[in-house]
C-alpha cells in the first residue's frame, strides 16, 4: 500500500491512463489517494508542466497538438503574448505551475481556439496526477514526468537508479534526474542520425511505409522512441507505417514498428507477427 503510487506511475508509463483508468488499475488509485501520496485534479495535459519553461512545454505537445504552436518555439511565444500572458518570470521564465487562476483561464481557452478545427477541440483537458510529497517543480512531482524518468533509466541500461528513486534514496534520485539528461541528449543523436541519412540507403521510403536501417548508430533501447517521434511529425503523413531497426549489443536485431495513423484501429503486433 505504501508504493501504491509507483504502481500508478507505471501504468501511466505503459499509456494505461485514458482520462482516468479501469478496474484494477482504479483499485490501486484510490489506494494511493487514501494514503495521500497522489492528488488527482483536472488539468492542462500538457507534459513538463513541472520542469519545462511555458513556452517550452506547448512547443513541445504534440498530444493535443496545437496548430501553430506545437513544433514552433517563435509560435509558442508569439501565442501567449496574443492571449496576453508574459512568459518572463523576471529573469527567467514561467512554467505552467507558476500560472495564477486567471492566466490559467486564458491558457486554456487559448489553446482551445487554436484547436477549434480539430476533431475535439477540448481534449487539452484531463486528469493531472501529482504525487504531493515530492519537490515543487522537480521531475518527480508529476506522475507523467516521473514515469518518464524511469524510461530514461530503463533505456540507458540505469534500473537501479529508477528502482532507488521510486524508493526516495535522495542521492540515487539525483543521479536518476541527471539520467535524464543523458537519455535526451541520446534522443538529438539518434534523431541527427535519422536527418542526416533520411536519404541514404539506410533509409527506405515505399509506398505507405518507410524502413529505417539504423544499424550500430542509434542504441537499440532507443530506435522505438526515434519511431515514435518520427510517427507524430508532419513528415510521416502519407508513411502510415514507420519499421526501425537497429543493432543490439547481443548481436540481435531491435525492431520497433509504429504508424502515423491516428484512428486506432491498426494493431501493429499482427503486422509485424505477419513480417516475421
Amino acid at each position: 500500500e505504501e508504493f501504491a503510487h509507483i504502481a500508478i506511475v507505471g501504468a501511466i508509463g505503459d499509456l494505461q491512463e485514458q482520462n482516468g483508468f479501469l478496474r484494477l488499475n482504479d483499485e490501486i488509485l484510490k489506494i494511493a489517494v487514501e494514503k495521500g501520496k497522489i492528488k488527482v485534479s483536472k488539468g492542462l495535459r500538457i507534459f513538463g508542466s513541472q520542469t519545462k519553461p511555458l513556452h517550452k512545454a506547448l512547443e513541445y505537445c504534440t498530444d493535443p497538438y496545437i496548430p501553430g504552436v506545437s513544433g514552433s518555439e517563435s509560435g509558442a511565444i508569439q501565442f501567449l503574448y496574443q492571449i496576453g500572458i508574459d512568459p518572463k518570470n523576471g529573469n527567467g521564465w514561467k512554467k505552467i505551475v507558476h500560472l495564477d487562476e486567471e492566466d490559467m483561464k486564458k491558457l486554456v481557452t487559448g489553446i482551445i481556439m487554436k484547436r477549434l478545427n480539430e476533431a475535439n477541440p477540448d481534449d487539452v483537458l484531463g486528469n493531472v496526477y501529482i504525487l504531493p510529497h515530492e519537490a515543487e517543480e522537480s521531475p518527480t512531482r508529476d506522475a507523467k514526468e516521473f514515469a518518464t524518468l524511469l524510461n530514461a533509466c530503463g533505456r540507458l541500461g540505469r534500473a537501479s537508479f529508477g528502482i532507488g528513486a521510486c524508493l526516495g534514496d535522495k542521492k540515487i534520485k539525483q543521479q536518476a534526474i541527471r539520467s535524464l539528461g543523458d537519455y535526451k541528449k541520446e534522443i538529438v543523436k539518434a534523431l541527427n542520425w535519422y536527418n542526416e541519412n533520411k536519404f541514404s540507403d539506410d533509409v527506405v521510403w515505399g509506398n505507405g511505409f518507410v524502413i529505417i536501417n539504423a544499424k550500430d548508430n542509434v542504441m537499440s533501447t532507443m530506435i522505438g522512441t526515434l519511431a515514435s517521434i518520427l510517427s507524430k511529425s508532419n513528415i510521416m503523413t502519407n508513411n502510415t507505417f514507420i519499421l526501425s531497426m537497429a543493432q543490439a549489443l547481443d548481436g540481435n536485431t531491435k525492431i520497433s514498428l509504429r504508424t502515423s495513423n491516428t484512428s486506432g484501429n491498426l494493431d501493429l503486433k499482427k503486422v509485424i507477427e505477419e513480417i516475421i
